[in-house]
């Protein structure tokens, strides 16, 4: 592959990681708003819902319960090539099976980014045909 080429590569995998708004920074805890509580995040799938809570089974940390509450703000982001801009969603658009982004402050889910679309299980070292 020609210099060029891979620097066509680098630069859309900047743009699309600014496209997403910065999910993963949102997954790693980062950015509490400067409210002095500490801020955490977890990357998984939903395993449950109900009224009060959502379970989510993430690779890295198993599975974890979020309690919600009407303070819990939600958020849609699409992924794969045709990115857009991350948009309000509800809780009701939350489904058992979805990918999600949770930020929380210990159990509290703080904010709920719901992933929609994209490949899945096209990680490293995985191919797509």
């Amino acid at each position: 592959m020609s210099i060029v080429g891979k620097t066509a590569i680098v630069g859309i995998a900047v743009a699309v990681a600014l496209a997403l708004g910065g999910i993963d920074a949102l997954a790693k805890g980062k950015g509490n708003k400067g409210n002095g509580k500490a801020s955490e995040g977890v990357r998984g799938k939903v395993t449950a819902v109900d009224n009060s809570s959502i379970t989510v089974e993430s690779k890295k940390n198993g599975s974890k319960k979020f309690t919600i509450d009407t303070n819990t703000v939600y958020k849609s982001a699409s992924a794969g090539k045709n990115k857009q801009a991350v948009k309000p969603a509800v809780f009701a658009d939350v489904k058992t099976g979805e990918r999600v982004i949770v930020k929380s402050t210990g159990d509290q889910a703080t904010k709920v980014t719901i992933i929609k679309g994209g490949k899945k299980g096209a990680g490293k070292g995985k191919k797509n045909k």
